[in-house]
């Protein structure tokens, strides 16, 4: 279940890069405070096609975290929240659904996560918010 469909959609190279060093800053967050992860860049697919990317996949005690990670540079003045749209909740939502598919996770505890780096010359500012509320009409 975690290997990309030969068609996943792909990111301009640039911008995979940064997406990189946000997860990257985002692991060593989460590490540090007592998370475990468990993988990045985790594709979900289900019998009928729907595919879900989840940057990170943790582990906070019992429960299972699915983590969407936004990174916005220096120049960027916008929030990097601003990108979690109640369209990428939904999405998330639908992710969450596809692991409690897989037996391995089946009965778990699972909450959605977005972490949100700010990188300001050599500065990273990390908001993690915890547990977001989702709604079922986000397409």
């Amino acid at each position: 279940m975690s290997e990309p469909p030969a068609a996943a959609p792909r990111r301009p190279d640039h911008t995979r890069g940064q997406g990189a060093r946000g997860e990257d800053l985002a692991c060593a967050y989460l590490a540090a405070q007592g998370y475990t992860i468990l993988s990045r860049n985790l594709w979900l697919r289900s019998e009928d096609g729907l595919r879900r990317e989840v940057d990170i996949l943790a582990c906070q005690g019992d429960t299972l975290v699915l983590v969407e990670v936004k990174l916005r540079r220096r120049g960027d003045d916008t929030d990097p929240l601003e990108a979690v749209t109640p369209r990428k909740l939904h999405h998330m939502q639908e992710a969450a659904l596809l692991l409690l598919q897989d037996p391995a996770y089946a009965g778990q505890n699972v909450r959605l996560d977005v972490i949100a780096v700010s990188l300001h010359h050599r500065e990273a500012r990390i908001t993690h918010l915890k547990d977001l509320e989702t709604d079922s009409g986000g397409r």
